[in-house]
């Protein structure tokens, strides 16, 4: 699979956010991925940029691909759109 950047929107006090981060984790085809984890207090002006209102929400390659939680099989499955040929 080609590499592919996750950035993943969060705030503190989300048991939704802390979901979606570890199944991004759990995700073995992202090893050679970059995940970005974005604290809505650490980083408010990458919110506003990317106009993040709920969360978690979740870019793959700058593109909002989910809003709310998924599952592992959700994330592997939009990922095959990136394996290698």
């Amino acid at each position: 699979m080609n590499a592919v950047t996750i950035e993943v929107f969060v705030e503190k006090n989300c048991s939704s956010c802390e979901t979606v981060v570890d199944v991004v984790r759990q995700v073995p085809e992202l090893l050679s991925s970059k995940v970005v984890i974005r604290n809505r207090e650490q980083d408010p002006a990458k919110f506003r940029e990317r106009r993040v209102m709920i969360v978690p929400a979740t870019f793959i390659n700058n593109a909002l691909v989910f809003y709310g939680t998924f599952t592992k099989e959700d994330l592997q499955k939009y990922l095959k759109k990136y394996t290698s040929k």
